[in-house]
């Protein structure tokens, strides 16, 4: 039999025709068959042919049973590829996204952080802002001479309108009195003047403004600095000899409205000017802003009068507030410490200050250096005779008499050589032999204080009949209209 031409062969598997059509539906009924039947049809196909019983129609069916077959392979393959990715994506899906979660909990942390960062650094800036100013500044001035002072005193003149209103939102439930304005207000600036001098410490850090200039220390010399102001508090001080009355003053002065003045501190002051002294007295030490030591006594520059406010605290420190003060102090609706002691008299009685180991030139120095906005009531007795009699009977000093009079004759001139240094408008003398019988003395002192309606009816005895107990108490009768005139006409 003769055989079919290769080379006639590929045209007849391209060519469509009817022939091509039929092995196209012979494909389709392959289909059916599964692959191992395709395999063994296959088999048996080759096997037919190898023993000669091949033909044109036997080598059709075998390239059909090929084709069929490798088709099912790529088929199967296939559907294997699209059932194993299908799988894959089945599995994953039913996964918890641990990938992304992942991501998402990074980026969210790395947000927080910078949240977190940035909170704490606008808090460590507004901290900073409550100390040192954040704004541009006026440069530091020490000292203020014509033109140039006007230019600065204009640059603050618009502030000192807006303080009235922001002193009366400071002390909302304090009564008014004179003007309309708050007596807490009245009592820490007083004129105007006053309120501008008050103001322009906030933009000059160095000046020798007075803020009580008009009232109750105008000859005070303020040697302002970011350190210290010295005159921004204000001092009453009683200054005696034992048994001359002065406790009775105390007393007395203590009805006053503002004013809180302590009792004895054992001459603390004058072991308080020690402190001081101690410095001044060496040459290498220096109290002058513009001088620095080098060498073994290296210290920065010390401001003027800077020393004033230590040494006020002392005092402060030994006759605190009340208690029922302290607790509401920077509470709301509250005063903080400074507005309250702005707003108060303070000062003591003390009988030891010609007793320490000082001139009175040295003492005048030291309270008009520490305690510049201060006024003083020296009191003495006359009748030093019967004073002397007393300290002897108490147990007070020597108890030899003549030594009494000596020592108490030495005393009234020392604190009369002292109210004279200060001046008449810082200092009064008075003498029990006089006020004690004539009440007009001491309501003369009120007046020079700057008290106004403030009239005792009777003084107020204490350590009366030689002792030291305290007397019955007394009703100072003081008008509900008493109050401090917070400028001197």
């Amino acid at each position: 039999m003769m055989a079919w031409p290769l080379t006639t062969r590929e045209p007849v598997v391209k060519v469509k025709d009817p022939a091509r059509s039929t092995r196209d539906h012979r494909d389709n009924d392959l289909a059916d068959y599964g692959s191992e039947e395709l395999v063994f049809m296959l088999n048996s196909s080759y096997h037919r042919s190898s023993m000669g019983i091949s033909n044109f129609g036997q080598e059709q069916q075998q390239e059909q049973l090929q084709h069929s077959l490798q088709t099912r392979t790529i088929n199967h393959g296939d559907e294997w590829m699209e059932n194993n990715e299908h799988q894959q994506k089945k599995e994953y899906s039913n996964e918890p996204h641990s990938v992304s979660k992942d991501k998402i909990c990074v980026f969210l942390e790395k947000k927080t952080l910078l949240l977190l960062f940035m909170l704490s650094f606008i808090l460590v800036l507004l901290n900073v802002c409550s100390v040192f100013p954040c704004v541009p500044r006026m440069p530091n001035v020490v000292t203020l001479e014509g033109g140039q002072f006007n230019k600065e005193k204009e640059k603050i003149k618009d502030d000192d309108e807006l303080l009235p209103a922001r002193e009366n939102a400071t002390h909302p439930s304090t009564p008014d009195h004179e003007n309309g304005q708050p007596a807490l207000l009245q009592e820490k600036y007083g004129h105007q003047n006053e309120t501008f001098a008050t103001l322009q410490n906030h933009f000059l850090p160095f000046n020798e403004t007075n803020p009580y200039n008009s009232s109750w220390c105008p000859k005070a010399s303020c040697h302002n600095s970011p350190i210290c102001a010295p005159c921004n508090k204000r001092f009453l001080f009683i200054l005696a000899t034992g048994r001359s009355g002065s406790t009775s003053l105390l007393t007395m002065m203590n009805k006053l409205p503002n004013v809180q003045l302590s009792g004895e501190n054992n001459n603390e002051l004058y072991v308080a000017s020690m402190l001081e002294t101690n410095l001044k007295n060496r040459a290498e030490f220096h109290f002058d802003q513009e001088v620095k030591n080098e060498g073994p006594w290296l210290h920065n520059a010390i401001p003027v009068q800077a020393m004033a406010c230590a040494t006020q605290k002392v005092m402060a420190t030994i006759d605190p507030p009340p208690a029922e003060v302290l607790l509401t102090i920077n509470t709301p609706n509250h005063p903080s410490l400074e507005e309250y002691e702005q707003s108060w008299i303070f000062g003591a009685k003390i009988i030891r200050i010609q007793q320490g180991r000082w001139t009175p030139e040295e003492a005048v120095t030291f309270f008009q250096e520490n305690f510049p906005c201060s006024r003083y009531i020296v009191n003495i007795s006359s009748n030093i005779e019967k004073q002397a009699k007393s300290r002897i009977s108490l147990h007070w000093g020597s108890t030899d008499y003549e030594t009494q009079v000596k020592g108490l004759t030495r005393e009234n001139e020392y604190l009369k050589k002292f109210a004279s240094l200060m001046g008449a408008d810082t200092a009064q003398v008075i003498d029990l032999e006089e006020w004690a019988h004539d009440l007009s003395i001491i309501n003369n002192i009120m007046d020079w204080m700057g008290y106004k309606d403030c009239h005792f009816q009777e003084v107020l005895h204490q350590n009366n009949n030689q002792g030291y107990a305290t007397d019955s108490s007394h009703d100072s009768n003081m008008s509900e209209k008493c109050h401090y005139a917070t400028h001197l006409t």
